[in-house]
C-alpha cells in the first residue's frame, strides 16, 4: 500500500513539475504582433514596404529553442483566408525580429489560401477590403505554448476628389476643365479614370441623373484633368448637369473606397 501511494505520489510530483515547465516555457515565449490598421490593400506594398508590420517572438529562456510558427488569417466574409505552420527553426535568445524582408526565409509547410481569395489577390493585386484577425502560435516538441491575435482593417484607399468646376458653379466657357485629386496607389500600379456627365431633368437627384440619362459624356482616361473637347456635345444654356469620377484598375475593378466613386458635383 505505501509502495503504491510511494508511486502514485512520484506521478502527481511528475505532472506537476511538467506543468509548471510548460507554464514557465510559456511565459518566456512572447509573440508581439505589431501590424497598422488600418493597413494596405497592395499586395506590393506588402512585399516592399517595412512599415506595413512586423512580428517580434521574444526568447527569455536564456537558451535556444527549436520553436515552429502557425498562422492563421480570418476575414468576416470569406472565413478562413490563409493557414499554414513553418518548419521547426532555431530561436536565439535574442529572439527573431519577422518582416516582410526575412518572411521568404521561412519553409512553410500545409499553407492553405481561399481559393476565392487567392484568385482575387492574383488578379488584382490588392487584398479585398475588411477586418482580419491574424493569429500566431509558437510550437515546441508538438506542444502549443503562446498565441497571440490582433484585427487588422485592410482600407482601400479615398477615392478622387474633384476639384473643378467646383459645386454648384456657373460656367462660362463652353469647354470647362473637369480636375480631380489622383487616388494614392503605389508606383507603377495601373489606375484608369472613368468621367462621367449628364443632364439633371427637372424632379431628378444628380444620383439618378447620373444613373439614368443618356450620359453628356462618357469616357476613360489616365490623367485627372479633362478638357471637355470643342467638338463634344455643347452644354445648354441654364440647364445643370452632374459629374462624378470612378477610380479603376487594369480589370475595371475600382481601386478605392466607396466602390471607387467620387463626390457628385453639380453645374450650370
Amino acid at each position: 500500500m505505501k509502495q503504491a501511494s510511494r508511486a502514485a505520489f512520484l506521478i502527481v510530483l511528475l505532472g506537476v513539475t511538467f506543468f509548471a515547465m510548460n507554464v514557465a516555457f510559456a511565459q518566456n515565449i512572447i509573440v508581439q504582433i505589431n501590424i497598422p490598421t488600418p493597413n494596405s490593400p497592395f499586395v506590393s506594398e506588402w512585399k516592399e514596404n517595412p512599415s506595413v508590420g512586423s512580428v517580434i517572438i521574444l526568447n527569455n529562456l536564456g537558451r535556444e529553442v527549436t520553436l515552429s510558427y502557425e498562422v492563421m488569417v480570418r476575414h468576416p466574409r470569406f472565413g478562413d483566408v490563409f493557414h499554414g505552420k513553418t518548419m521547426p527553426q532555431v530561436l536565439s535568445t535574442t529572439g527573431d525580429h519577422i518582416t516582410n524582408q526575412n518572411i521568404a526565409d521561412f519553409t512553410w509547410v500545409d499553407d492553405t489560401w481561399n481559393k476565392n481569395v487567392e484568385s482575387f489577390v492574383f488578379r488584382t493585386g490588392r487584398f479585398p477590403e475588411g477586418v482580419y484577425t491574424i493569429c500566431i502560435t509558437v510550437h515546441h516538441s508538438q506542444e502549443e505554448y503562446a498565441i497571440e491575435c490582433q484585427d487588422v482593417e485592410i482600407a482601400y484607399p479615398d477615392p478622387p476628389q474633384l476639384l473643378a468646376p467646383e459645386n454648384g458653379a456657373s460656367i462660362i466657357t463652353p469647354n470647362p476643365v473637369f480636375l480631380w485629386t489622383p487616388a494614392v496607389v503605389p508606383a507603377n500600379f495601373p489606375v484608369s479614370y472613368q468621367l462621367k456627365i449628364s443632364p439633371v431633368l427637372e424632379g431628378q437627384t444628380p444620383l439618378r441623373a447620373l444613373m439614368a440619362n443618356v450620359p453628356q459624356l462618357e469616357t476613360t482616361l489616365d490623367a485627372t484633368n479633362f478638357p471637355y473637347p470643342i467638338d463634344g456635345l455643347p452644354f445648354e444654356n441654364g440647364a445643370t448637369y452632374a459629374w462624378r469620377v470612378r477610380a479603376i484598375d487594369e480589370n475595371n475593378l475600382p481601386i478605392a473606397s466607396n466602390r471607387g466613386y467620387s463626390e457628385i458635383f453639380t453645374f450650370t
